[in-house]
């Protein structure tokens, strides 16, 4: 059983996992709001189906525990096991409209290795979104249109790789960082 407080379609608060499911599946939620997980340390992975459009400000700060995060459709049986996950499982799905990751939001989460967002025609990341993100290793994102402030992978590791649709403003910025990147 997952316990969070929701309103309407915002997750407000999440509060824990009783069952020792390390996992966890939402769906319907829009936005997450600010502190929703932040310092929730006992997540590990995270799934939000093609519905989330908007995650605030500190939602999953120095959430040191998380290690996946995903928007889109994936099996529900097809969780990730240990420290492996087989992306293929994974179906980037459509969000036609914007996605938003603001500030911090993922700061801090220190053992995240994988991030897959969903596809749609703009997706803006503010400042410092991943900073601190010292495993984070995978970012799939398909996106059209791509805006951000600053760099908002500051602190993140050298061998992170970008899978990215060709000639999107994601590539240039791995390109000219020197992020490895995939086109998509």
């Amino acid at each position: 059983m997952t316990l969070f407080i929701q309103n309407g379609n915002k997750l407000s608060h999440f509060i824990s996992t009783l069952d020792k499911n390390e996992s966890v599946h939402l769906n319907g939620i829009t936005t997450v709001c600010e502190n929703a997980f932040t310092s929730s340390n006992d997540l590990k992975s995270i799934f939000f189906d093609e519905n989330l459009k908007c995650i605030n400000k500190s939602a999953f700060e120095d959430s040191e525990s998380l290690k996946f995060f995903c928007c889109g459709k994936t099996p529900e049986s097809k969780a990730p096991e240990n420290e492996i996950y087989n992306l293929k499982e994974v179906t980037v799905s459509l969000n036609s409209d914007s996605f938003t990751i603001q500030t911090l939001a993922f700061s801090g989460c220190k053992n995240l290795q994988t991030v897959i967002l969903p596809s749609c025609k703009t997706l803006t990341i503010e400042k410092d979104a991943f900073s601190g993100c010292e495993s984070l290793r995978t970012f799939v994102c398909e996106c059209d249109k791509i805006s951000f402030t600053e760099n908002p992978f500051e602190e993140c590791p050298e061998n992170l790789t970008f899978i990215v649709k060709q000639n999107s403003k994601l590539e240039r910025f791995a390109r000219e960082n020197g992020y490895r990147f995939i086109n998509a």
